[in-house]
């Protein structure tokens, strides 16, 4: 499913949207649909070589290259900006079998990383979450809201958060 389909389909959601800014030009736009996902994995981004990655790889880490390749002139070396995933779920993660969900045991105190997370896309498919520039923003937001006037009768402003 590309970014524009999951963008349509949230217009449409009756859930409260998050639109977070990650970045000066880059927003998080969607909501948490509490599989559990990304409390089942350690997340970042980080600058390395070909050798990392390959390494990261041989280590069930799952890569996935973001940003431009650059070369070091003292080396020639590549060096990559990189997403690096591993297996390892949060211990205060709790399945709900009456909601078929997850929740977090400490989501009121949880560290502030939880609260910044996700700042990239994850590749997770139960994830909502989409990441947009100011213009796809600024086209999002008039479409929800002309949505939600047509059919519920109100309006539904969108709130930009900094976390």
């Amino acid at each position: 499913m590309g970014k524009t389909n999951k963008l349509q389909d949230l217009i449409h959601s009756d859930h409260d949207i998050e639109v977070v800014r990650v970045s000066n030009e880059r927003f998080r736009v969607g909501y948490c649909s509490q599989c559990g996902a990304c409390c089942k994995t350690i997340n970042m981004d980080t600058k390395g070589t070909q050798v990392a990655i390959d390494w990261l790889t041989l280590h069930n880490a799952k890569v996935s290259i973001i940003g431009k390749i650059e070369r070091d002139p003292r080396e020639e070396a590549k060096e990559f900006t990189f997403s690096v995933s591993f297996p390892c779920q949060c211990s205060a993660l709790v399945y709900d079998d009456s909601n078929q969900n997850y929740t977090c045991n400490v989501y009121n105190d949880r560290p502030i990383i939880c609260k910044m997370y996700p700042k990239n896309y994850t590749g997770y498919k139960t994830c909502t979450y989409n990441f947009i520039n100011v213009e796809e923003l600024n086209t999002f937001s008039k479409e929800y809201t002309e949505y939600w006037r047509k059919a519920h009768g109100k309006e539904k402003k969108i709130r930009i958060t900094n976390r």
